[in-house]
């Protein structure tokens, strides 16, 4: 399991592995003899090599500032939980209000259900291209995506979407919406104005 600090409002740049022990990605047998003979550390191949650092596992100085602020972003995000879930629940709640009052054609999958992540709204738009209205919206100063972060540079409709069943035209007529502890419904309210201006 891979851990990214930026994700709970952590600095950028730093994050954690966790590997259980009986993971498949541990090389221990091959590596003794330049990782020491202690059976506590199982390491897995390490990506950047050097000085073998971390036994081995990530050569490299430390980035001490990046992990200490890393671990009260993690003590924070524990903290305020609660507090932080009903706020980013709410806010959804007044967008998705102001997204039903305009005339415009769109479906919201059931974002209601308990395995769902209140943070993060799928909008679909019939007829409508993600690109165009993602365009639009950030000349608006909106910054909205169709997908994830990391495939940002890519044509191809999101593989989660068309695991989940979509047809590749639906991928492409998907946005999704993404909010955050530092949300303000100020910023909703202005985002739904911009929303019913572009849609129609």
């Amino acid at each position: 399991m891979t851990l990214s600090a930026h994700k709970i409002y952590g600095p950028k740049g730093v994050g954690a592995l966790y590997c259980r022990q009986e993971s498949r990605i541990w090389n221990l047998e091959s590596s003794n003899s330049k990782r020491g003979s202690d059976s506590r550390f199982q390491i897995p191949d390490a990506i950047l090599t050097g000085g073998g650092q971390e036994f081995s596992a990530r050569s490299g100085t430390e980035n001490v500032a990046g992990i200490a602020g890393f671990g009260e972003a993690v003590e924070l995000a524990e903290q305020e939980r609660d507090k932080r879930r009903r706020h980013i629940m709410t806010i959804r709640d007044q967008f998705m209000k102001g997204l039903s009052k305009m005339n415009s054609r769109f479906q919201i999958p059931d974002s209601r259900s308990s395995a769902s992540s209140p943070h993060i709204l799928h909008l679909w738009f019939p007829g409508h291209k993600a690109e165009d209205l993602l365009v639009r919206l950030d000349l608006n100063g909106v910054a909205i995506s169709a997908g994830p972060a990391c495939g940002a540079r890519s044509s191809r409709p999101s593989h989660v979407l068309e695991a989940m069943g979509f047809t590749a035209k639906r991928a492409a007529e998907s946005i999704r919406v993404s909010f955050g502890a530092m949300t303000t419904t100020a910023e909703v309210r202005r985002a739904m104005t911009i929303f019913e201006k572009i849609l129609k």
